[in-house]
């Protein structure tokens, strides 16, 4: 044998006996079938089931909401995954289900339903004693409307804003509730805007200090296209402040689907899709654009 031919061998050899020791190291399937994406959130593989995703809940158990062809149902885990109680049918029609996280903990599900020219929606909240009942979130079944944006405080009161036709037009609705979803008091409409255009509700925030802070798309000023706008309420959302315009942007281009957050000193950061600049082809290109408020909105 040529010394060629002996040093393939060797690297073969070398090849194979790598190969072996890589598979002998790699990790043998868990025991339970839990794969945590983040701290409050998994997704887990529940026999018969089409998905599945778990949320900590505000009492710091698991909370899997599983969905089969036609119903969800849930099991929880009070040992941080290690079991789950037998599965509970909790709602029908997977499609109608909408989980809602607020700060990171899963707050429930809202569902919709259909009528003729318009519909309605809920908010199913868990609690120690099972799910409650709930009653609508609109006050009205006229028109049709959007899924809602929630915010919770630390008494418990729930708040919700979304998207709504009843007038015919898209505007910004709000809503709250002052025992844990199972009512909702008289909807209100943010934007201040009667000109019959396009408005769309982004983000709900609530300030340590109890100040709602309410973000959404905005097509008032046709010339501008959508705008982002912005406006806050000091009393629980029975009244709101007058509307602002966020970007400082006028050009006829589109800023949409804002977010924002609050740091440990109350500042407000709001980040949007921006389509004012242009690209390589003159062509407007969009670009996340991003403003700060050091206070509370009026600036």
């Amino acid at each position: 044998m040529n010394k060629q031919k002996l040093n393939i061998l060797l690297l073969l050899f070398l090849f194979l006996f790598t190969c072996e020791k890589t598979k002998e190291k790699l990790p043998v399937q868990p025991p339970k079938p839990v794969y945590f994406s983040k701290s409050w959130k998994a997704e887990i593989d529940f026999v018969n089931c089409q998905y599945c995703v778990v949320y900590r809940d505000v009492f710091n158990n698991l909370v899997a909401i599983i969905y089969s062809q036609a119903d969800v149902y849930e099991s929880v885990s009070h040992d941080n995954g290690i079991s789950w109680t037998p599965s509970v049918k909790i709602l029908d029609f997977r499609d109608l289900g909408l989980p809602i996280i607020v700060q990171k903990q899963f707050l429930g599900i809202q569902t919709f339903t259909n009528v003729d020219n318009g519909g309605q929606s809920f908010l199913h909240i868990r609690t120690k004693n099972g799910w409650n009942k709930p009653l609508p979130i609109r006050d009205t079944y006229w028109g049709n409307f959007g899924a809602g944006v929630f915010a919770k405080d630390s008494t418990g009161n729930i708040y919700c804003a979304w998207t709504d036709y009843r007038e015919g037009n898209p505007d910004v609705y709000f809503s709250s509730s002052t025992d844990n979803g199972k009512s909702w008091n008289v909807n209100v409409r943010i934007n201040d805007d009667r000109s019959g255009q396009a408005q769309a509700m982004n983000c709900l925030l609530l300030s340590p200090g109890g100040i709602l802070y309410a973000f959404w798309e905005d097509n008032r000023n046709p010339k501008t296209l959508y705008d982002i706008y912005f406006s806050s309420s000091r009393d629980g959302g029975k009244t709101w402040s007058d509307n602002i315009r966020i970007n400082d942007d006028t050009t006829h281009c589109w800023q949409r689907s804002a977010n924002a957050v609050f740091d440990q000193k109350g500042d407000i950061y709001v980040a949007w899709y921006d389509y004012r600049d242009k690209g390589i082809h003159n062509d407007l290109i969009g670009n996340i654009y991003f403003s700060k408020s050091k206070n509370s909105g009026e600036t």
